[in-house]
């Protein structure tokens, strides 16, 4: 009666657990990775809207501001020859202009202009020189231009296109007459100004005696443009740059910050999954004491059998509670107390504590010989964790096996038994707390933190706990921990 109630009131396992340990510690910090990676994703999508909006504006009134200053320059030449032509005297010889063709030619060697700026005359309709420097495109050799400035009547300002793009130009009349030479008189607007009125030049005077020229100040303002676009693109690109340095840097930021709460949350999480892991393992030993006790009547016999069985149980709950302790202990500074330790001399000290937990036969499959730097007792309680598992799921009466071996800055120890194996479905699932396979649900003992221990005191020794064998051929546990090079060179 006392087993069946046992195993009644264990009841079915439980469905498998959400991850837990290192996989909801993942699990956790995926999710606010996710949220911190959507909420600095907005940021930085606004950020480069806003940029890219200033951008576009920034080159709007750049642009605006580029053609008030090529008119600007279109009207300064304009003026620099007015200034030559009413002072009216060669610079070389002293006295008064005798024709226009020399007018034009002392401004031209006078003139200074931009890389994509350009200044030319024309003489009785024809072409006559330009300025010094290589424009983008040679304007006197378009014969429809030289036709409409040739026969302009007065200032003019327009654009008109080339094979380099739009140009904005300023062509004036200029004339020489008995009074001496003129590009005419005061206070006329340029035609088709959009601007201010050219107080520099007006319309020329009637009557020349020679020939007649023109004088044509030319920008290139689509080439000018692209200028200007090309600078707002360097811009840009430095903007952008900054903007994705900055979100880089929030990021860590945020990182930093959050790691904290990431930390909180997480142990949180855990928390709260122990708490139901332990609730439920506790439940069953107490469930098992009440029963007993509230069926305990006055037969001595059944008493010393109840006591026996409650005592057992208080054991188990005692023994669940340690090593809960001793899990919790695990990821807390001065859980170890790490040394020197000679792998041969361990395994064989290993070897003679299993012999004493069994009757059953136990051989030494190999034993390593190098040093190791960790602390003797806790690697000797997971490798006796693992003989006692070995004890109590290997096949009776089969052989059991202990064996260590140093190779490649590793030093490995292992347990190896000829029991059920570990079927593929568990293989994870067991180094999980209260976690069991299907072989350990048969047992009426044990609570299923075994194996958490081992892995919590072979991942505090920064090493891991690999499993071999299969379902049906037994199981081999294997501690896997690095060797202390410093320490094996100085012993």
């Amino acid at each position: 009666m006392t087993d069946a109630l046992r195993t009644l009131d264990r009841g079915p396992r439980r469905p498998p657990a959400p991850p837990s340990g290192v996989e909801g510690v993942a699990a956790h910090r995926g999710a606010v990775r996710s949220a911190r990676l959507r909420i600095l994703g907005v940021q930085a999508a606004l950020l480069a809207l806003g940029l890219l909006l200033a951008m576009l504006g920034a080159r709007q009134v750049l642009l605006r501001q580029l053609d008030e200053r090529i008119d600007r320059e279109l009207t300064d030449q304009v003026a620099r020859l007015r200034g030559l032509a009413d002072a009216g005297v060669d610079p070389d010889t002293g006295r008064p202009f005798t024709g226009v063709e020399r007018l034009l030619r002392v401004h031209l060697t006078a003139v200074t202009v931009g890389r994509n700026e350009t200044v030319l005359v024309l003489v009785s309709g024809r072409p006559y020189g330009r300025s010094l420097g290589s424009p983008p495109v040679r304007l006197e050799g378009d014969r429809g231009l030289v036709g409409l400035w040739a026969g302009v009547a007065g200032p003019t300002r327009g654009t008109v296109p080339t094979s380099a793009g739009a140009v904005r130009y300023a062509a004036v009349p200029v004339a020489v007459t008995r009074d001496g030479p003129s590009s005419g008189s005061t206070g006329a607007p340029l035609r088709g100004s959009p601007g201010p009125s050219d107080r520099s030049t007006g319309a020329p005077l009637r009557g020349s005696p020679g020939p007649s020229g023109v004088f044509v100040a030319a920008s290139f303002r689509d080439l000018r443009r692209a200028e200007l676009d090309d600078t707002l693109m360097v811009a840009g690109t430095a903007g952008g740059a900054a903007l994705l340095l900055a979100w880089v840097l929030a990021w860590v930021a945020a990182g930093q910050v959050l790691a904290p709460l990431w930390a909180a949350g997480a142990a949180a999480d855990r928390g709260r999954e122990l708490l139901d892991d332990v609730g439920h393992e506790l439940r069953t030993p107490l469930t098992v004491i009440r029963g007993h006790l509230e069926l305990l009547g006055d037969d001595p016999d059944e008493r010393r059998e109840t006591i026996a069985i409650v005592s057992d149980e208080l054991d188990r709950m005692n023994r669940m509670v340690e090593e809960l302790q001793l899990l919790t202990a695990a990821g807390r500074p001065g859980f170890l107390r790490a040394g020197p330790v000679e792998v041969g001399e361990l395994t064989v000290e290993l070897l003679a504590k299993a012999r004493a937990l069994t009757e059953r036969t136990w051989r030494l499959e190999a034993a390593g010989s190098g040093w190791i730097v960790a602390d003797r007792q806790r690697l000797t309680q997971a490798v006796m964790q693992l003989a006692e598992n070995a004890v109590r799921y290997g096949r009776p009466g089969a052989p059991l096996w202990l064996g260590s071996a140093v190779d490649a800055g590793q030093a490995h120890l292992w347990v190896r038994d000829h029991g059920p194996g570990i079927a593929d479905a568990d293989r994870r699932r067991i180094f999980e707390r209260f976690a069991r396979g299907d072989a350990a649900a048969a047992q009426p003992d044990g609570a299923g933190l075994g194996l958490a221990i081992v892995q919590a005191i072979a991942e505090a020794h920064h090493g891991r706990v690999e499993l071999a064998g299969g379902e049906g051929r037994g199981a081999r546990f294997t501690v896997v921990l690095p060797v202390a090079a410093e320490v094996e060179a100085g012993r």
